[in-house]
């Protein structure tokens, strides 16, 4: 059973978060929607980057304290720049990756700051020396939260499961979204074709673990019934210009738009006909929350991620499919569907709103009972 913190209440609470940085996705914006809440429980908070960019600057627009280190500097000169921060008073530290992790407890061992290692998900899978690579990093980074971390905290019950590090250590904190108003601005112009048009919609990162050539395949299948369907793909990453090449090889490649990073996606998930979620492995895909909030209707492989958020949804518009046949047949009936936005929000505002998870961070962050 997952272990639950006992309250504990302590003045001028700080709290160190530590991140890459390296992208902006749904890790990093969990992390930035949980630290504006834990900031008006009386946290002050102070954001790590290992990198620049569009992490840093989303941070520092919600004026949230943040310091950049440049990792491709090299590991000393790294170290150095992070020891010459100070870093010392600080209530606990967050972490949120295996880099993260390392330079956190580097800090453990220098000021004697407690831990608290966060899992989003499961690395990818890969082939050859990387897919070993990757696999001594995992069980690095496990065994480091089990031996030197004070709680580990997963997003989902599923990824705990899955995980198995340290019950007696670790606590379920859901994915979250922000059920206030949201800019629906996105960085192409409104009036563009996209505005009016019906749209199945795939947003996120362009990476393997996605399987985004299931959505290709799946939109071809569901196409040849509906002509008057575009194929919205919101992301960037590694895998464009396969599935680019994918794309051109299918005879609706003219209704598949590859529409790259963009800061404002929520406004592509609040307009689709339907959100397509093609992933081998998630935690809570923060999309899906996004698309319950605005009555979008989902379409996923089987996700136990997703399938825990609907347990505590309740009825909604969403239905599985493994296969590029499967998925298509589950667009074709997720496009026959509405659901009631309102019933929705008021589920996720009691189990996925930054509040709700603000508050069991907050016991956990001042936890001293492991």
């Amino acid at each position: 059973m997952v272990a639950q913190p006992t309250a504990t209440q302590r003045p001028n609470k700080r709290l160190l978060q530590i991140l890459s940085g390296d992208i902006w996705a749904g890790k990093e914006n969990q992390v930035l929607q949980q630290s504006l809440a834990l900031r008006d429980l009386g946290w002050e908070i102070t954001v790590l980057l290992f990198n620049r960019g569009e992490s840093e600057r989303r941070f520092a627009a919600v004026e949230l304290a943040t310091l950049a280190v440049d990792e491709s500097a090299g590991f000393s000169s790294f170290l150095r720049e992070i020891w010459a921060l100070g870093l010392s008073d600080y209530d606990a530290i967050a972490v949120h990756g295996h880099k993260e992790l390392a330079v956190a407890v580097m800090l453990r061992a220098r000021f004697g700051t407690p831990v608290i290692s966060t899992f989003h998900g499961t690395l990818e899978k890969h082939s050859g020396l990387k897919s070993i690579q990757i696999r001594l990093v995992a069980s690095a980074r496990k065994l480091c939260s089990r031996l030197f971390a004070r709680r580990i905290v997963c997003v989902s019950h599923a990824l705990a499961k899955e995980l198995e590090i340290d019950w007696h250590k670790t606590v379920v904190v859901h994915n979250v979204t922000d059920l206030g108003v949201v800019s629906l601005q996105p960085a192409i112009a409104p009036e563009t074709e996209f505005a009016n048009s019906l749209y199945i919609a795939v947003v996120g990162r362009l990476v393997k673990i996605k399987q985004l050539e299931l959505a290709l395949e799946a939109f071809a299948l569901f196409a040849n019934s509906h002509s008057d369907y575009q194929l919205l793909i919101v992301g960037d990453g590694p895998e464009l210009d396969a599935l680019r090449h994918l794309a051109e090889s299918l005879e609706c490649r003219a209704r598949i738009h590859f529409l790259g990073f963009q800061p404002a996606a929520e406004w592509f998930i609040a307009r689709a006909q339907v959100l397509l979620i093609t992933s081998e492995r998630e935690g809570i895909p923060t999309v899906v929350l996004e698309a319950i909030k605005f009555g979008t209707p989902v379409v996923s492989t089987p996700l136990d991620g997703v399938k825990e958020v609907l347990a505590l949804i309740g009825a909604y518009p969403c239905h599985f499919g493994s296969s590029p046949t499967e998925l298509a047949q589950a667009l074709s009936l997720g496009c026959s569907q509405a659901f009631n936005r309102v019933a929705g929000a008021e589920k996720l505002m009691e189990n996925f709103s930054p509040k709700a998870a603000a508050a069991k961070l907050d016991l956990i962050y001042t936890d001293r009972s492991v």
